[in-house]
């Protein structure tokens, strides 16, 4: 089994122009294979069939990260036994059936939760230490446009304002009365 999951490594690479972080096959003998693929932004699913000692893709499902959302992934058995996964328009019938349909659509989801999840994590030191700046910096535009310092000035000049007002606006012989 090695050997061919090495050989379907060699198809992905050369197919896809990348190596799969992950593979898991779904079926597989001599000559034809089902194949799960984790890639760097997606994940694939194909029928491979061999032709003169090498895979060919006979078909293909292929699920980019930046497309995919959570439970967008649907995959149930038909009444014919094949299993049927389908995103969007996108679907492909796998026959081979060595395990649960339920097993196929976890293990695809928490291969692109995981994409997702690397993804938007700052992957090295530097990219946490720009996060960090960058929260630093909000935070402190925050705080200075929520100081009262100023309010209290404010305050100091809308009170001269309306003791103005009031004086202008106040009749002479009422004010005479006051004082």
């Amino acid at each position: 089994m090695s050997k061919q999951v090495n050989q379907f490594r060699d198809w992905a690479e050369d197919a896809w122009y990348e190596s799969p972080l992950e593979i898991s096959v779904w079926f597989a003998s001599e000559d034809y294979a089902e194949v799960f693929f984790k890639l760097e932004k997606s994940v694939l699913v194909a029928k491979l069939t061999m032709i003169n000692e090498s895979w060919e893709s006979e078909k293909h499902l292929h699920i980019p990260l930046d497309i995919w959302k959570p439970g967008s992934i649907q995959v149930h058995t038909t009444t014919e036994g094949v299993t049927r996964f389908r995103h969007r328009q996108q679907e492909i019938n796998l026959r081979g059936k060595t395990r649960a349909p339920e097993w196929a659509q976890t293990l695809l989801e928490n291969w692109l939760l995981n994409l997702k999840n690397k993804r938007d994590n700052p992957r090295d030191r530097l990219q946490k230490l720009s996060s960090l700046k960058r929260a630093k910096a909000t935070i402190e535009r925050n705080l200075a446009s929520a100081s009262l310092s100023g309010v209290s000035t404010d305050i100091a000049i809308a009170g001269m304002k309306i003791d103005s007002a009031e004086k202008l606006l106040t009749p002479k012989s009422y004010a005479k009365d006051k004082q």
